[in-house]
């Protein structure tokens, strides 16, 4: 797990994660991701933070279910931008007033258009 581009007062952080190949399909992502995320906005929301985006590749299914599980919306399609990313790239978010979703509850799976924070590329809506 990973918690990216922190800065007091900033509103949005990123968060990541990789699998180990026997770990996964155990819910060991989905657990590890919403621990980190609790602790985010536990640590960092008096800062400022209201926002997390969780980024991967739009062809990653397994990223997409983990991201659902955690109750990460899918809210927009970042274009790919080679060489450093070859292929689209979806954008699923978290926000703080969210941090108390019943964990059985499912995302919406809406989307809306979401700015592309330092990247030149525009983010379009996720289908």
């Amino acid at each position: 797990m990973v918690l990216k581009d922190v800065v007091p007062g900033a509103a949005s952080a990123e968060v990541g994660y990789w699998t180990a190949a026997h770990a996964r399909g155990r819910g060991v992502a989905p657990r590890a991701l919403q621990a980190l995320t609790d602790w985010a906005f536990t640590t960092f929301a008096p800062a400022g933070l209201t926002r997390l985006e969780l980024l991967h590749q739009a062809d990653n299914t397994a990223s997409c279910r983990v991201a659902d599980k955690s109750h990460y919306s899918l809210t927009g399609i970042r274009p790919a931008q080679p060489p450093d990313y070859p292929l689209e790239g979806h954008v699923h978010v978290r926000h703080l007033a969210e941090r108390a979703v019943d964990p059985t509850a499912r995302s919406t799976g809406r989307s809306r258009k979401i700015p592309a924070e330092g990247h030149a590329d525009s983010v379009r809506p996720a289908r």
